[in-house]
């Protein structure tokens, strides 16, 4: 394997590592999808300005995402 396949699966595996730390320490607000609730004020019940901005980036970015992986990076 090259260098960056090998930095790659060391960055995937160290962010399971932390992942896992926090799904088996059961303490409020510290998974990577708890942090992105908050980051985008999901609980909160606010739907204006920045908040806003940020919900409809976190779309958008997720919607180019899954189309640049499913396409072979042609989108």
């Amino acid at each position: 394997m090259v260098f960056w396949s090998w930095a790659w699966l060391c960055a995937l595996f160290g962010m399971a590592l932390v992942e896992l730390g926090a799904l088996l320490n059961k303490q409020e607000g510290d998974t990577l999808s708890e942090h992105v609730w908050k980051w985008v004020a999901l609980k909160d019940g606010r739907h204006a300005g920045f908040v806003a901005f940020r919900r409809t980036f976190l779309l958008l970015f997720a919607a180019w995402l899954a189309a640049y992986c499913m396409t072979g990076g042609r989108f």
